[in-house]
């Protein structure tokens, strides 16, 4: 565990990596805002926030002709670019990139100058090739890794790619890793979340009891951003007490609560929006946005959901024949492995074939069915 204040006690230059979601942008975020408050690293007078992201556009947009004999000038249009990309207003900043190299130019300016480069794993990708963004892209982060002061965010596997051998090369540079929440931290953040969205207390220790109970979901709790799509789908009486909820369960959950509220975002109307809301089959949900176009708005919700269940067995049936694929290690499916799952349920090719058409409201996608058929 390290204080986020000494990161930079022994180097000026620092790599922090971390897995996906493990929150390496927040934690950027976080020490911009502690910098601003006085709270750390005040030996900095100016610290510039550049994900690595923007590097490729602005390569792709930028004249960089010049190549890196006016490397400061190059450094200071990707810093006004980047301010221009994330805010609006960039005008409150009063920067342009003459000032910004006019101050980096000063090397006692330079050496209390703070970049933080957010996100090497974005950019690594883009500059493996030998296209010529590419090539400059490289070539300007070499330089940017020569700079006094940086801290660097990353995923692990960018830093063992071969054009990032530069990293291991350069000196006086300190190395950590971003590990997560810890045990205590993912109950704080549970009753935390609830408190804010005005849930109550015996909700968020329902869910810390569940995660407890399964092992493997109190593992994934540890990455922040799991832990916050767990809390985001979480509804009191989810998971009996007694249910073992294995990660495929979790993740069935999760996605029906994000579908369910991109859906809610989608109709403003007021009853159909109750309508959504009441419908808690993952399959009778896909299926709705089919299912609506076919019925008039005066229609009541049973015919609606009687329309659902129609797309329920052929949507259950693929998901099976799939599942016989895994076993079988099986991408191409006979004529006669098609009947074979269709007997199972006590129905014939030609039966199922009118059944799924029905779920398809356009004459387009019922004669798709049929040439298939």
């Amino acid at each position: 565990s390290i204080l986020t204040y000494s990161i930079f006690n022994e180097h000026s230059r620092a790599m922090i990596i971390g897995r996906a979601g493990i929150g390496k942008t927040t934690f950027c975020k976080y020490v911009l805002w502690q910098w601003s408050e006085g709270c750390c690293w005040t030996q900095y007078e100016h610290v510039y926030c550049l994900p690595l992201r923007y590097l490729i556009s602005f390569m792709s947009s930028c004249d960089t002709s010049e190549g890196l004999s006016n490397a400061f000038g190059l450094l200071a249009k990707f810093i006004e670019f980047t301010l221009q990309s994330q805010s609006k207003t960039v005008d409150i900043y009063k920067l342009d990139s003459q000032k910004i190299k006019a101050q980096l130019v000063d090397k006692d300016v330079l050496e209390k100058t703070l970049f933080v480069l957010d996100g090497l794993d974005e950019l690594a990708a883009f500059i493996r090739g030998n296209e010529k963004d590419q090539e400059r892209a490289h070539e300007f982060f070499k330089f940017l890794l020569k700079l006094p002061c940086y801290l660097l965010t990353s995923r692990p596997h960018a830093i063992d790619l071969v054009r990032f051998v530069e990293l291991k090369s350069i000196p006086s540079t300190s190395y950590y890793e971003l590990m997560g929440f810890q045990d205590s931290e993912i109950s704080q953040y549970v009753y935390k979340v609830f408190e804010l969205n005005k849930k109550s207390k015996s909700d968020a220790v329902e869910l810390i009891g569940v995660m407890q109970r399964n092992l493997s979901i109190w593992g994934t709790a540890h990455i922040p951003i799991n832990l916050a799509l767990i809390c985001a789908a979480w509804q009191p009486g989810l998971f009996s007490s007694q249910e073992h909820v294995t990660m495929t369960r979790l993740y069935e959950v999760i996605i029906h609560r994000l579908y369910l509220f991109s859906l809610t975002r989608v109709f403003k109307d007021g009853q159909e929006y109750e309508q959504i809301q009441s419908i808690d089959n993952p399959i009778h949900l896909t299926a709705y946005l089919s299912a609506r176009r076919d019925l008039p708005r005066n229609r009541g919700r049973k015919e609606l959901i009687s329309k659902l269940e129609l797309f329920h067995f052929p949507t259950a049936f693929l998901a099976e024949l799939a599942f016989e694929g895994m076993l079988n290690h099986q991408l191409i499916f006979s004529y006669e492995d098609v009947c074979n799952v269709l007997s199972r349920h006590q129905l014939k090719l030609e039966a199922f074939a009118k059944e799924l058409c029905t779920c398809f409201p356009t004459k387009k996608d019922r004669k798709v069915i049929e040439l298939d058929e």
